[in-house]
C-alpha cells in the first residue's frame, strides 16, 4: 500500500471550489507512481495549470503547519496593531495603517485586517499541533504558544473596549452571529461566541 497526503488549504464549506481554484497543490508521498497518478487526476479536474509540489508526507504536513502559523501570526499582529491604536484613540486610522503595511510585497493584504481573533476548527488546532511537535524535537524557541495567548488576549481587550462603549447595562449587546465566521454553521472555537460569553 502506498500513501499520499495532500494537506487541504480550503475554505470552509467550499472544498471543491477551493481545490479547483488553488494556485498550487502539495502532494506528500514517497511513491513516484502515486504522485504521477494524483498529478494526472488534478490536471483532469482543473481548468488551469497550477503548480504541483511533490515531497515526503512529513514535509507536506510541515508546509500546512507552517502556512497556518504564518496566517495566525498575521491575524494576531493586525489585531495587536488595532488594539494599540484603539487604546491610543486612533481607531479611525486602523485600516489605513493596515492597508499601508499590506502594500509591502512580503506581507500582502490577505488576513491583515482588524477584527476578531482567529478561530474555527482548523487554525488553532494546527498551531497547537505544531507547538507540541516542536516540543518533541527539543527545539527551544516556540512562538506558537505566544501567538495563541495573544489571540486569546485580544478577545479580553475587545470585551473591555465594548464595555466602555456601552456602559449602560440596560442596553443589550447585539451579535449578528456567534459562529466562527458569519457564513458557516460551526461554533467550534468561535471568537464571536467567546466574546458573547465574556
Amino acid at each position: 500500500m502506498n500513501l499520499a497526503y495532500m494537506p487541504n488549504f480550503i475554505t470552509e464549506g467550499n472544498s471543491l471550489q477551493s481545490l479547483i481554484e488553488s494556485e498550487y497543490h502539495v502532494i506528500g508521498t514517497n511513491s513516484t507512481d502515486l504522485s504521477n497518478q494524483i498529478t494526472n487526476l488534478l490536471r483532469q479536474i482543473k481548468q488551469s495549470n497550477s503548480e504541483i509540489l511533490i515531497m515526503s508526507p512529513e514535509s507536506a504536513e510541515l508546509v500546512k503547519l507552517g502556512i497556518s502559523s504564518i496566517v495566525a501570526n498575521k491575524i494576531v499582529t493586525a489585531n495587536l496593531i488595532g488594539d494599540l491604536m484603539t487604546s491610543m484613540v486612533m481607531e479611525k486610522e486602523i485600516q489605513l495603517v493596515l492597508n499601508s503595511i499590506s502594500k509591502d510585497k512580503r506581507i500582502g493584504k490577505q488576513n491583515l485586517n482588524y477584527g476578531l481573533s482567529f478561530g474555527g476548527p482548523n487554525l488553532g488546532k494546527e498551531l497547537r499541533a505544531f507547538s507540541e511537535f516542536i516540543k518533541t524535537k527539543k527545539v527551544e524557541i516556540n512562538i506558537f504558544d505566544n501567538i495563541n495567548r495573544a489571540n486569546d488576549e485580544h478577545v479580553v481587550f475587545l470585551k473591555y473596549y465594548y464595555m466602555t462603549l456601552n456602559p449602560n447595562k440596560n442596553v443589550p449587546f447585539n451579535f449578528d452571529s456567534i459562529t466562527y465566521k458569519r457564513w458557516v454553521t460551526s461554533v467550534e472555537d468561535s471568537q464571536r461566541l467567546k466574546l458573547c460569553l465574556e
